[in-house]
């Protein structure tokens, strides 16, 4: 993923997913999800660059 190689921006968005959508909050590490926010900006994705913002506010 550091590499931007194809499929990264995805795979950055995937692993997002899986540290914040827990329904009853265990294993949410939002710390995680911004580390992968920050790499899918990196390698363009918009996904990535619109929520890097929230994870930062949540802190």
């Amino acid at each position: 993923m550091n590499k931007g190689e194809k499929g990264s921006e995805l795979a950055c968005e995937y692993l997002i997913y899986l540290h914040i959508s827990n329904d009853d909050g265990e294993g949410v590490d939002l710390k995680q999800a911004q580390h992968y926010a920050e790499i899918g900006m990196k390698n363009g994705s918009q996904f990535c660059t619109r929520h890097y913002g929230s994870f930062k506010k949540l802190d």
